[in-house]
């Protein structure tokens, strides 16, 4: 069902796009919802546009919180350095070699008690 998109969402929807930092992007998100017309063939981008723009402040947010920054790129672990360049053979390789230490570890305190 076509939607009918006026050009001010068009033009909002053309700023987001464009758009580089979270403010940014969040008050493009907003001007998109409140322009978006209002019928049957809308229904399904109006949820998308929600969920846009509850994401988009949820990371707003976060961003502010934490001054931006983050600890690890993406979870689980091995996501983290695999974004870093690592290869999965190397990262499994080097857990390994870190459970093999931890094991020894609680071995010799096992010992020491």
């Amino acid at each position: 069902m076509p939607a009918n998109l006026t050009p001010q969402y068009l033009k909002a929807e053309q700023a987001y796009r464009r758009a580089t930092t979270p403010e940014e992007e969040l008050d493009c998100l907003q001007v998109m919802l409140r322009e978006l017309p209002k019928h049957k063939g809308t229904d399904k981008l109006h949820a998308e546009l929600k969920q846009k723009v509850s994401k988009a402040k949820k990371e707003l947010q976060h961003s502010k919180a934490t001054g931006g920054k983050r600890l690890l790129r993406m979870s689980p672990l091995h996501h983290h350095f695999e974004l870093g360049g690592w290869s999965g053979p190397r990262i499994a390789t080097r857990f390994q070699l870190v459970t093999a230490l931890c094991v020894a570890l609680a071995f010799a305190i096992r010992q020491a008690s």
